[in-house]
């Protein structure tokens, strides 16, 4: 069934307002990590819930918050813009500076070391000692992050296992510019940038979309299940003006309201239908911790409380490396469950259920395993 089909009004789960729970503010943006939450208030102060272990809520503890609290750390600054990976959080103030906190055990909060942050800090110099002042955009994947500079330049930071960072290297504890693509042409121009489990998108601007990484059901759209250690184009779509990442799977609204789609689409996250219910690929989410557990926290200290593992990145689906079969629409799977080949996802569905005759993409946003559209309607 496609992941656009609402569902019936008792499968509705109830909606919960927290505007109580942050003085009466407006919220203008939200964030959402693995377990974790972020908002963004009128006001301009952020505010946290959810697992608070790695610091991922930023107010200086490990401890779970089931009701939002403000980041202290960060009053006073003019935040317009947050952002949540797994474990890890980053915010943007209005004068560019980049901020993040919470999981850094592969060095991507930027901040030159694997050591867990508890409190915002801030990241301004890349490797080589380079001012990335003002940054323009931030995205933060499971293991990597990438920053865009005001100028067009991209950095990124984390694990670099499958090429996720743009460039050959196993691991970058301080931003490293990517200065060229697949072609060898220098990086520039880029406008927007989305990190995804193990994999990147980039829009330039032509609007063309260039992705990095994980090959895995398809996920950088090139046809097949290789893995990328630089940015390559995907010839096969029109301008963008929109790009996400999913956990194994990416979507792209085009400048004309049309909605593309590819990689994995074993719970129909690829608005297509997919004919197996059961993956025939197994290994989804890492699996939580069922007894407690004792681990260095990342920053000297031991946390014995039962929490996630998500010390270990699951290698999920087909072996990357393997060329497509060759199917005529570069469809991996007869089945549905994967697609290495951008696509139009059916928006017919939520055009009908919003009493419409027609709608076109205005975003979209990919979480693990899901997509969410913003659509722009018109009636009869």
């Amino acid at each position: 069934a496609s992941a656009l089909r609402a569902a019936a009004p008792a499968e509705m789960p109830p909606a919960i307002c927290i505007n109580d729970s942050l003085g009466g503010q407006r919220v203008t943006e939200a964030a959402l990590g693995w377990q974790h939450a972020l908002v963004l208030t009128q006001a301009g102060a952020v505010w946290s819930w959810g697992f608070g272990g790695y610091g991922a809520l930023g107010t200086g503890t490990r401890d779970d918050r089931v009701v939002p609290d403000v980041v202290d750390a960060l009053l006073g600054m003019e935040i317009i813009g947050i952002e949540c990976g797994s474990y890890a959080s980053a915010a943007l103030t209005s004068g560019g500076a980049l901020y993040t906190w919470g999981w850094g055990k592969h060095g991507q909060l930027g901040h030159g070391s694997a050591m867990n942050s508890l409190w915002p800090r801030e990241v301004r110099r890349d490797r080589d000692g380079a001012d990335m002042w003002p940054v323009r955009a931030v995205s933060l994947g499971h293991l990597h992050i990438a920053v865009l500079g005001a100028a067009g330049g991209m950095w990124t930071c984390g694990l670099g296992s499958h090429g996720r960072l743009g460039y050959p290297s196993p691991e970058e504890r301080l931003p490293r510019l990517v200065e060229s693509n697949s072609n060898g042409d220098p990086l520039r121009g880029v406008r927007m940038v989305d990190c995804g489990y193990a994999h990147t998108a980039m829009v330039d601007g032509f609007g063309a979309v260039w992705t990095c990484g994980q090959g895995s059901y398809g996920a950088l759209g090139l046809g097949d299940l290789r893995d990328r250690t630089a940015m390559s184009l995907i010839e096969a779509l029109p301008p963008v003006r929109r790009v996400s990442c999913g956990g194994f799977f990416t979507a792209a609204v085009d400048r004309s309201g049309r909605l593309w789609t590819w990689g994995r689409n074993d719970a129909g996250q690829l608005g297509r239908p997919c004919y197996l219910r059961s993956p025939s690929v197994k290994g989804v989410d890492p699996p939580p911790s069922s007894a407690p557990i004792e681990r260095d926290a990342g920053d000297g200290l031991v946390d014995r409380r039962e929490v996630p593992k998500p010390d270990r990145e699951v290698d999920q689906g087909r072996l990357s490396g393997a060329a497509a079969p060759p199917f005529s629409d570069g469809k991996l799977d007869p089945d549905g469950t994967e697609d290495s080949r951008p696509a139009l996802a059916d928006l017919s569905v939520a055009c009908s259920r919003a009493g419409a005759v027609s709608a076109d993409a205005a975003g979209v946003s990919c979480g693990h395993a899901h997509i969410g559209v913003l659509l722009r309607v018109r009636g009869p």
